[in-house]
């Protein structure tokens, strides 16, 4: 998603960047339907204050990663469930069967957590970068 905004801070190789975004509600009302936003961006053109910027950031691969972490939760939901209501019939336990599912379904959500946490490792969120100066 590329913006244009105006640096107003620098600090070191990242700049303070306000851009202007349309607000949620705009259309709806006859007010001023935008907002300023502040963001930090890496500064790879060596922008000034008060310059006019191009602002890249990746918030299509946010929303992609936010999709695929929703599905495999899902997913982890689902097989708990299904393990549990596996787990009661081992156990001759039949009108307990809802408690199984939904202590497994819980679990497995928890231990998927704890999975793709660790695979994902501390990566570190992509800050936007600065494209080029705008004359």
């Amino acid at each position: 998603m590329k913006e244009t905004g105006i640096v107003v801070n620098l600090k070191g190789a990242l700049a303070t960047v306000k851009v202007t975004r349309q607000a949620a509600s705009s259309g709806c009302c006859h007010f001023d339907t935008t907002r300023d936003e502040f963001l930090d961006a890496n500064n790879t053109c060596n922008a000034a204050v008060n310059d006019r910027v191009s602002v890249e950031s990746a918030a299509e691969t946010e929303k992609s990663q936010a999709f695929i972490q929703f599905g495999i939760y899902t997913a982890g939901f689902v097989f708990g469930l299904v393990a549990g209501n596996y787990a009661a019939g081992l156990f001759n336990a039949e009108t307990m069967r809802e408690a199984f599912s939904a202590a497994a379904a819980l679990a497995a959500v928890i231990i998927t957590r704890l999975i793709y946490k660790r695979l994902s490792g501390n990566t570190v969120k992509k800050l936007p970068v600065i494209n080029y100066i705008e004359q």
